[in-house]
């Protein structure tokens, strides 16, 4: 079911908890999902996101001090490690370890600490993908990596999480299009695990623990239908940013 997630949301921005948990109960699944997606956006209505942002600039949404942990039911540090220890995981598959650093030759580029399987050229000769040809993550390991600054990225966190689940699939409903998820757990001490890019999706970010800063750039092309190469800093030369914000928790 994915009522407990959307009802979680909409309560929390509720003056009135009682009366809106009885309207809630009369919402069809489509009536719902509009409703979550405007908890999310609040104050902007939907009416102004699709016609002023949707596919157009960016939106910075901050929470209040009544829903700043509105979205404290969804992944957490400690629901993240949870998660590490109780199911198998696998490089490539259900993770990456990266960190943004600068190489020999001076320059800041992303590199990915993810163990390769030892017959990994005769996998991607035979097409093949089973569990054999990914290597499973120590979770010591894991952890000892993020300790020492990488970022941890989930590429399903929905895989394992029922409340990002229930998120995604009521999402669908409200853009009437397939909805995916990463999770990034970056340690402080100013640390990043991404170069500059773009992506060839429509990304709602939602910090849920901690801050985190963000550098958002004019697009160099518009709606693309492939994500970028890693951009380095050289590239970004002249470049002001539309937007050089610290999302908090709730954002």
């Amino acid at each position: 079911s994915n009522t407990p997630i959307v009802d979680s949301l909409l309560l929390k921005d509720a003056s009135s908890k009682l009366k809106l948990a009885k309207q809630l109960e009369c919402l069809t699944a489509k009536q719902r999902a509009a409703c979550l997606f405007q908890a999310i956006l609040a104050p902007t209505t939907l009416e102004e996101f699709y016609n002023e942002y949707w596919e157009k600039k960016p939106l910075l949404v901050r929470a209040t001090t009544s829903n700043r942990s509105r979205y404290s039911g969804l992944l957490s540090l400690e629901s993240i490690k949870t998660m590490t220890k109780k199911h198998s995981l696998y490089y490539g598959r259900d993770l990456n370890v990266t960190k943004y650093k600068k190489g020999p030759d001076g320059v800041k580029r992303r590199v990915t600490l993810d163990k390769l399987p030892a017959n990994d050229k005769a996998s991607a000769k035979s097409g093949d993908n089973t569990e054999d040809e990914a290597t499973l993550v120590e979770t010591s390991e894991l952890w000892s990596n993020y300790e020492a600054g990488c970022t941890i990225r989930l590429l399903c966190p929905h895989k394992y999480n029922d409340a990002v689940q229930s998120l995604l699939s009521t999402l669908e409903t409200e853009l009437q299009c397939m909805i995916g998820a990463n999770a990034y757990l970056t340690p402080p001490r100013s640390s990043q695990g991404f170069a500059p890019h773009y992506d060839d999706i429509e990304a709602f970010c939602l910090q849920l623990q901690g801050s985190k800063r963000w550098k958002v750039y004019e697009p160099t092309f518009k709606l693309p239908r492939t994500s970028s190469e890693d951009f380095t800093p050289e590239d970004l030369e002249g470049m002001e940013p539309v937007m050089d914000i610290t999302l908090e928790e709730g954002d």
